[in-house]
């Protein structure tokens, strides 16, 4: 999955966990929550869905 990651621009205060955005992604395809609605275990949900928009 190395190169479907987005690429640090080291621009963003820390480094972010590519993991958790990708689990936040998958967590709303299986269960159609809102991107609001995201637990915050993946991330704030502006940064899994800026993700998902890339």
């Amino acid at each position: 999955m190395r190169p479907f990651l987005p690429v640090s621009n080291r621009r963003c205060g820390r480094r972010r966990d590519h993991r958790q955005v990708i689990n936040g992604v998958l967590h709303r395809a299986r269960t159609g929550v809102r991107w609001r609605d995201l637990p915050e275990r993946f991330r704030p949900w502006k940064t899994v869905y800026e993700s998902y928009r890339l």
